[in-house]
């Protein structure tokens, strides 16, 4: 919701100051202001644990627990690992994993199209007929129920499905641009193409931070973003090609091909919803998709199946292994990670807990005693 608020602000600053650089200075002003706000932003408290730096983690908990209006609970929230064990998950092993390296491989494709759409839809307005001014601030307002539309559909037809939805529905729409006359009609389905695009960008983080490893999530997701800043690049280039050839629906063709091969690209990734969150490499095994449980060998019913469900599918030991391996191994098991708690913060009125209360954390298992040692 905060980029549509963005978007509102500058098609009043482009009406108001009407030249290019001054809207430059004024963007870059607001940009550096912003970086004053990373001082106030405290470290995920989950990546502390994991990485078994357990005393900061308290300390941000209780920061949160002060600000809810709640209270810690009275045991400390883990044991901490080995120090040797914090750092055992890096990028570049996650991306030699075959299964992995093309969940990643796709999703950067994804993040790349979408941005390139979602930006490219935004500069394309500019070839059509009327005020780009009211053009761009209807394809924003598009937007709205779009990020809306996105939250509730994640919680009930899964993750990917409401992804490839969304992408789908923007690269149909920007075909269907490249086909209508420059007017009105052009105009609705450009803003139809950036309602499916808002609604992806909404739910494509989520998605790809339930697909990695907590101690890899955030160069994951630095890498995702990075390939979207690329798409970002090459949109105003892509628009540039159609003004180059006066062919204003060139930018919708690529748009919308682009975009329909990302959101079936989408479908092959598994399902999310339901699923614990993934801590370790063996973790990411516990939810399978078209290729990794071989269902495109087992016919087109088992295909679409696969294609299609609307939650975490995997084997039913593998989905439970991950919230309660704590439970069945002794607490020198191997491995930094054992499971995913909740842990509710109990209201200092005594109310009951509500889902804002509710703070996941990783449970460490404890070191291996020193031989001896009891």
């Amino acid at each position: 919701m905060v980029f549509i608020v963005g978007e509102f602000a500058l098609v009043l600053v482009a009406f108001l100051l009407q030249r290019w650089q001054l809207m430059c200075y004024c963007i870059s002003a607001i940009s550096a202001l912003s970086m004053v706000v990373l001082l106030f932003v405290p470290e995920s408290p989950r990546w502390l644990l994991a990485m078994g730096r357990q005393a900061e983690a308290e300390a941000v908990m209780s920061k949160i627990a002060e600000v809810n209006g709640t209270r810690m609970p009275l045991e400390p929230l883990t044991n901490p690992p080995p120090a040797a064990d914090g750092n055992q998950l890096s990028l570049g092993a996650i991306l030699k994993h075959r299964n992995i390296c093309r969940r990643f491989t796709i999703l950067a494709y994804v993040w790349c199209v979408l941005c390139m759409c979602y930006y490219g839809i935004s500069l394309a307005v500019n070839s059509l007929q009327g005020s780009i001014y009211l053009i761009f601030l209807l394809a924003a307002a598009a937007e709205i129920p779009a990020n809306l539309l996105g939250m509730w559909l994640i919680e009930r037809i899964g993750r990917h499905n409401t992804l490839a939805a969304g992408i789908l529905l923007a690269g149909l729409s920007c075909l269907v641009c490249s086909f209508c006359p420059p007017g009105p009609t052009q105009a609705i389905f450009a803003a139809i193409g950036k309602f499916g695009c808002a609604g992806a960008f909404t739910i494509a983080s989520i998605f790809t931070s339930e697909l990695f490893p907590t101690l890899v999530r955030s160069a994951v997701l630095g890498a995702e973003n990075e390939s979207a800043r690329l798409g970002g690049i090459a949109a105003p280039f892509v628009v540039l090609l159609g003004t180059q050839l006066h062919n204003p629906s060139l930018p919708f063709v690529l748009f919308g091909v682009t975009s329909v091969l990302a959101g079936l690209l989408i479908l092959t990734l598994p399902e999310t919803l339901g699923a614990p969150l993934p801590d370790t490499m063996q973790d990411l095994d516990a939810i399978s998709s078209i290729f990794s449980s071989g269902a495109y060998k087992q016919g087109w019913r088992a295909a679409g199946n696969a294609l299609f469900h609307t939650r975490a599918h995997g084997s039913r030991q593998n989905l439970q292994r991950v919230s309660e391996e704590a439970d069945d191994k002794p607490p020198s098991c191997a491995g930094p990670i054992q499971h995913v708690q909740e842990v509710l913060l109990t209201k200092s009125d005594g109310k009951p807990p509500t889902p804002v209360d509710a703070y996941s954390i990783v449970v460490m298992p404890q070191q291996p005693h020193a031989d001896g040692e009891r």
